[in-house]
């Protein structure tokens, strides 16, 4: 069993050192990153990086000895998290929210 934290750490030294400087930018900073017992799970909310992702994921799977990276886009909620914010001002920890 593989610390997928470890995994990912050597992906992006292999990118370092295999001079990818595209994909290893996109990889730097992820809007999320979920290390579970068999994946890696990457999620942005950028359509570009998703889209710098999914041409490569076979190179990122590569550099992680085996099929173990997700790739995720995060929907994004435009003007939904500002009037969530006022409310939650106004109600506290009674408002549920559910986005559809």
């Amino acid at each position: 069993m593989f610390d997928m934290s470890d995994v990912w750490a050597g992906v992006l030294k292999s990118l370092r050192e295999n001079k990818e400087p595209v994909l290893l930018g996109a990889c730097s900073d992820p809007d999320d990153i979920e290390f579970t017992r068999d994946y890696i799970n990457l999620t942005t909310s950028s359509e570009s990086i998703f889209l710098i992702w999914k041409k490569y994921q076979d190179i990122l799977n590569k550099y992680a000895g085996g099929d173990y990276i997700q790739i995720f886009l995060k929907k994004k909620t435009h003007g939904h998290n500002k009037t969530t914010e006022k409310l939650r001002e106004i109600f506290g920890d009674k408002l549920k929210v559910e986005v559809n």
